[in-house]
C-alpha cells in the first residue's frame, strides 16, 4: 500500500497533497464509502483530485487496496503515519493530515453518513451519534499541532492514545455503515 500512496502522490502534486498521510485519509474515507470499491467511485474520487487515463488505474488499484485492509482485521487495520523514529512534531502533524484528509474525503460524501438523531432518546441508543461525534473529534485532531517538544514519555503516551483514538474511531464508522447497510429501507 505505501506504494501505492506515494504513486498516487507523485500523480496528485505536492500542492494538494503535501503528506502522504493526509491522501491515505482520503483513500480510507473513499474505501468506507461502499462495500467494493468499484469504477464508478474510483472514476468519481479520480475527478475529485483531477487525475486522468492511467493516473485512474492507479487510483483504483490503491482504493481496492485500502478497502481490502479496512477489512483484514480491525486489530491489524494501521494509520499510514511516519515510524516512531521520526520526530513527534512531524507524528503530529502527519496525524493531523490524515484526519484533515479523512475528513475531506467524508465530506464529500456526507450524504451517506448516518443522519444525526432526530431526539435526545434517538441519540442515547443511536450508532450514528457515535459516528458523528467521531466525526466531530477526527475535525478536531485534524487542527493539532505541537507547541513545544520536549520528548516526554507523556507526550508520547498521549500521541500513541490519540493515534488508537483514531484507528477505532475509523473503525467505529466503518462498522455503523456496514449496519446501515445491511439494514432494509422502508418507505
Amino acid at each position: 500500500m505505501h506504494e501505492k500512496l506515494q504513486d498516487l502522490l507523485k500523480l496528485t502534486g505536492d500542492e494538494q497533497f503535501p503528506d502522504s498521510s493526509e491522501l491515505h485519509g482520503v483513500l480510507c474515507a473513499h474505501a468506507l464509502k461502499r462495500q467494493t470499491p468499484d469504477k464508478a467511485a474510483s472514476d468519481e474520487l479520480a475527478r475529485w483530485l483531477d487525475l486522468h487515463g492511467h493516473q485512474s488505474n492507479t487510483l483504483m488499484d490503491a482504493l481496492q487496496e485500502e478497502h481490502q485492509a479496512l477489512l483484514a482485521s480491525e486489530l491489524d487495520y494501521r494509520l499510514y503515519l511516519p515510524p516512531d523514529s521520526t520526530d513527534l512534531s512531524m507524528r503530529t502533524q502527519s496525524l493531523a493530515a490524515w484526519c484533515g484528509g479523512f475528513v475531506s474525503g467524508i465530506g464529500v460524501y456526507e450524504d451517506w453518513l448516518p443522519e444525526a438523531p432526530r431526539s435526545p432518546a434517538d441519540a442515547a441508543s443511536s450508532s450514528d451519534a457515535e459516528v458523528r461525534e467521531a466525526i466531530a473529534d477526527l475535525s478536531q485532531i485534524a487542527k493539532a499541532g505541537l507547541d513545544t517538544e520536549s520528548g516526554s514519555q507523556e507526550e508520547e503516551q498521549a500521541y500513541a492514545e490519540i493515534v488508537e483514538y483514531v484507528r477505532v474511531a475509523v473503525m467505529l464508522i466503518q462498522s455503523a455503515l456496514e449496519q446501515s447497510a445491511e439494514q432494509p429501507v422502508l418507505h
